[in-house]
Parts: structure tokens; sequence; C-alpha cells
């Protein structure tokens, strides 16, 4: 079977009868060829987790769609959408380590349970951050997180909370960083 612009189609037959009648049936024709806006990348991203979700993707890669939507939105900020983002992405890197999806990929069990806990941290998930940071070593042998351990406590003697030195930068000339990794520059 081909599309109507004659590329062969890669999915089972009740996969793309789905995205036939979710996605192909409301579409408004769209240029992804050229250079985006930011919330035309956004719009890009979502479709693509969208389409993900219908095809039943692995976690691993709805998770890194998620938070390459999530640094969109740093950028063009919009009141809750980027801590609910980073929430689906946590829920998704949390599927991908229990089931173990990320073998074979560039992501090691590390970084998915280092990511687990920035990510925790940026959405206020104290318990979550200092479960995943507190795992990351034993998976890491020789590979001590001592940068991020300060910040695993979220508070110092005093009680005031910590700004991480790890976060990703601020740049916003960068509406993603390069390669394809997941993972904060």
């Amino acid at each position: 079977m081909t599309t109507s612009w004659n590329a062969p189609v890669l999915l089972p037959p009740t996969t793309l009868e789905i995205i036939l009648e979710k996605v192909s049936s409301h579409w408004v024709p769209h240029h992804f060829s050229k250079e985006r806006s930011i919330k035309d990348a956004i719009n890009t991203y979502k479709l693509a987790s969208y389409c993900g979700a219908l095809k039943k993707e692995k976690p691993i890669i709805l998770a890194g769609i998620c938070l390459r939507i999530a640094w969109l939105y740093r950028i063009k900020p919009k009141q809750g959408t980027r801590r609910k983002i980073f929430k689906f992405a946590i829920e998704e890197y949390e599927a991908s380590y229990s089931t173990g999806d990320f073998s074979g990929t560039q992501l090691s069990e590390a970084r998915i349970l280092y990511l687990g806990g920035e990510i925790s941290r940026k959405i206020g998930n104290e318990k979550a951050a200092i479960k995943f940071f507190h795992s990351c070593p034993k998976k890491m042998p020789g590979k001590p997180l001592s940068s991020r351990w300060p910040d695993t406590a979220f508070r110092n003697s005093n009680g005031p909370r910590k700004q991480s030195t790890l976060c990703c930068s601020t740049d916003k000339k960068r509406a993603v960083p390069p390669g394809t990794a997941f993972y904060p520059p």
C-alpha cells in the first residue's frame, strides 16, 4: 500500500486505518519542509506525539517528543503547559524504564534515571527526583553525580531552594538542542 504521494506505508493495516480516521480525515494542509516558527515546531511535535500514541510507539520515543515540546515551551511560554508536558514525559520515561524499551537506543539506564530525576525536580516532585537521582550511581559505577547531590536535597540547611547548576541553557536562539539525544546539553 502507498499513500497519495507514493511513499511506502510501513504501518500495520489497523494502525494505518486509525491514523487515516483520526488524523488524515481532519487534515489541514501544512508545509513541514520550510523553516518553522516556534509555534509551528510545537504543533509539529504535538502531531508527532499524537500519531506516535495512535501508532502505539515505544514510550522512549514518546518521552523524547514530549521533552522536545517542553523545551520549545520554554522559549514560547504558555501558562501551565510546560509542566503538563513534563509530566507526560516523566510518565513515558518511567514506562520506558520499567519495560526496558530503551535498549538499542542512545539512552542508557543511567540516563533515563537522570532524566527522570531532572524532570521530576523541574516539576517540583522532590520525592521522585531524589528516588531517581539516588538510583543513578547504582547504574553508573565509577561515575558519581556529585555535582547533582546538593540538589537532591532541594534545600540546604537554612531552607532556601537551591538553583540547579545543570539546567538546560536559556539560549533562546536554539529552539531544540543539536543532535538526536534527549538529554539537556
